[in-house]
């Protein structure tokens, strides 16, 4: 493990980390055969993290364990997020694994528990916490949900990350089948802080989840770059009847934040498709809760399960937004306007795929073109070419 790190061999490391793995297996390895295997899993792991874990990857001091445990981790996008959720004297993250939550915890928590069960995982967590100046981060090697009820200490939150993948080590997302099933000690553990934040896959239905958990006060949808990747819950001993949803997505132009609101059946629907055209972004289409944005952003949506707007301005929409070119009933004889072209194509509330479409028409993926296939209310079967604002 760390002991196996000479300044050379780490040298070597971080001077190779984005080199071709197979052409260097070929070349020389310049150390004991012994170490070559750790070696290279450690520049392979520092590839897989590249884009997710940037502080990682670039202080070459920092050790990686398996590139399973790179897959499964929070992002460090996701996990500053998330870490702006907490704040307070004492968080217990019952579930550490590699420890990017818990060391953006401890910049907003003033003493961070660590446990975990793997000791193999515990001893590189405690390492990275170390070189990477966390110095307020306890690591220990135990059960989480041991340490919480063996012993009286109360805590400010309680982060839990169940592991997602069952026994044959395939991936799960329904509650019941993660580990720990939180739903089977939710009762008790408000006996030992009063605010807890629960990581769950982007697929466990909000509508399941809400009838699973209890207590819950708010609901995070976290997307980056329009790719929802988790749905953070924070239940509350004392929580509202009607929990606060948020759809959130990341990107390198900041944070884009949206409350949702649900209660709102009102929407105004599209007598014409002229002007541009809004797409909402993933997380708040995650959210199934889109119809609000009509009266708050004056859009028009094109139909009841559309959920596409237009306007005849542009508006300061949260999610993709296109300037409308051209709009052609979906019909025989305008099949030439999107045939063997090349375009980027998306279908809502439409009865073909987009890999259907691409077949079907011989269409090139890519361009600067966007084209829509879907239903407007008024004018039934529509295909809408666009460009992006």
């Amino acid at each position: 493990m760390t002991e196996q790190l000479t300044q050379e061999i780490r040298t070597y490391i971080f001077e190779n980390r984005f080199s071709d793995l197979g052409k260097l297996s070929l070349s020389k390895f310049p150390f004991d055969e012994e170490n070559k295997h750790f070696v290279f899993q450690q520049i392979a792991s520092r590839q897989k993290a590249a884009k997710k874990l940037p502080t990682y990857v670039n202080n070459p001091l920092v050790v990686f364990p398996s590139a399973v445990s790179v897959e499964q981790t929070s992002s460090e996008a996701t996990a500053s997020f998330k870490a702006g959720l907490v704040s307070g004297e004492s968080l217990l993250d019952i579930t550490g694994g590699l420890g990017i939550d818990s060391l953006y915890f401890s910049k907003h928590v003033k003493q961070v528990t660590h446990c975990e069960l793997s000791e193999a995982l515990s001893i590189f967590a405690a390492h990275n916490f170390k070189v990477l100046g966390a110095n307020n981060i306890s690591c220990q090697h135990v059960n989480g949900l041991a340490h919480l009820f063996n012993n009286d200490k109360q805590y400010d939150w309680i982060y839990i990350d169940p592991a997602r993948r069952d026994t044959a080590n395939q991936k799960v997302f329904n509650l019941s089948d993660c580990e720990p099933d939180v739903t089977l000690f939710q009762d008790d553990i408000f006996s030992r802080a009063r605010n807890v934040l629960v990581k769950t896959s982007p697929m466990l239905d909000i509508a399941a989840g809400l009838r699973d958990f209890k207590n819950v006060a708010e609901i995070y949808i976290v997307a980056v770059k329009n790719e929802v990747k988790e749905l953070l819950w924070i239940l509350k001993s004392v929580a509202p009847d009607s929990p606060q949803i948020f759809a959130v997505n990341l990107s390198a132009d900041g944070i884009c934040l949206e409350k949702v609101e649900t209660n709102t059946d009102f929407v105004r629907l599209a007598e014409s498709l002229n002007g541009y055209l809004y797409e909402p972004n993933a997380a708040l289409m995650k959210s199934g809760a889109v119809n609000y944005l009509s009266k708050k952003y004056e859009v028009a949506k094109l139909a009841e399960f559309s959920h596409l707007f237009v306007s005849e301005e542009l508006r300061d929409f949260p999610g993709r937004r296109f300037k409308i070119k051209e709009v052609f009933p979906y019909q025989k004889k305008y099949y030439p306007h999107w045939q063997s072209k090349k375009m980027n194509i998306s279908t809502r509330n439409f009865f073909e795929t987009p890999e259907v479409l691409r077949k079907k028409f011989k269409i090139k993926d890519g361009g600067d073109i966007y084209t829509f296939f879907t239903t407007s209310l008024v004018h039934g079967k529509v295909v809408i070419l666009c460009e992006k604002v």
